[in-house]
């Protein structure tokens, strides 16, 4: 009966201790942006900061943020980001570091301009020739302290200048980066492709180092299911193949290789094949 009581009064001062911590996080905004700041390697801003207790241990849900590397000036604003510890590096006292980074939410809006230029949020990815962009230059002190990073149900939009409905939209979107030395590996999944087509999946691994990605060695694999393709598809082979009533999957596999030979290639299955009504004055 005594050890039920210590065991008691340890699980009471434990979850007391929770509760205590939960209220006081937001209190210590300023101390917990010096420390992500120090420990990520990135220059953060936020407005609002809580704590939420899950299975995998605490995790500090950040609003309104904005990142930037620390040699630039342009940021990028998210809407909410997760820093999540282990429960066994706070016992330990060993948190040095987060062991997980998500951005939950967030809207991302990716441009190209008519003179060819790529942008994310409005920041140029390719300001400078040969040279990352901010965008991907504040991603890479996280990858290097962290080796991942991860983007939930986010919602990703292609804006092509000169038109005024975007050319794509995914929803749903989780995107994994994670990196390690030399190797690095980018997965995307999304249940709608919009105008394209359902459940939408792409691994790209690459080889090269993480601050030159445009020397990198990549692999690519993508697919698309159920692909919706009468829009780009019809002009050519709508007169043989009714693809509006048609179930067409696509996978895509990839080698670029900047400094040697790259091959594409493009397989499409095709089921429920329906050939489109023909006129009799076209006999």
């Amino acid at each position: 009966m005594a050890l039920c009581g210590v065991l008691l009064l340890a699980v009471l001062a434990l979850a007391a201790g929770a509760l205590w911590l939960q209220r006081e996080v937001p209190n210590h905004r300023p101390e917990v942006v010096e420390w992500l700041e120090r420990s990520l390697g990135v220059v953060v801003a936020l407005d609002t900061m809580t704590l939420h207790w899950t299975w995998h241990g605490p995790e500090v849900a950040l609003s309104g943020v904005s990142v930037r590397a620390i040699d630039q000036q342009a940021p990028i604003a998210l809407e909410e980001v997760r820093v999540g510890f282990s429960f066994l590096d706070l016992v330990s006292g060993r948190i040095q570091l987060p062991n997980r980074l998500e951005i939950r939410q967030a809207d991302v809006r990716i441009e190209r301009r008519e003179n060819g230029q790529w942008l994310i949020q409005g920041i140029v990815l390719d300001r400078e020739a040969g040279e990352a962009g901010p965008a991907w230059r504040a991603a890479i002190p996280v990858l290097e302290r962290l080796g991942e990073i991860t983007l939930r149900d986010s919602t990703i939009v292609f804006v092509m200048a000169g038109r005024e409905e975007p050319i794509q939209r995914f929803s749903g979107v989780d995107l994994r980066l994670s990196s390690h030395e030399q190797v690095h590996r980018v997965s995307v999944s999304s249940h709608s492709a919009a105008m394209l087509g359902r459940d939408f999946s792409l691994v790209l691994d690459a080889r090269g180092p993480l601050a030159e990605p445009q020397k990198w060695v990549i692999g690519i694999e993508a697919g698309l299911t159920e692909a919706l393709p009468k829009d780009y598809l019809d002009p050519w082979l709508g007169r043989w193949l009714d693809l509006h009533r048609s179930r067409l999957s696509l996978d895509f596999t990839g080698h670029w290789d900047p400094a040697g030979e790259s091959r594409f290639e493009l397989l499409a299955d095709v089921r429920d094949l329906i050939l489109p009504e023909t006129d009799h004055h076209d006999r």
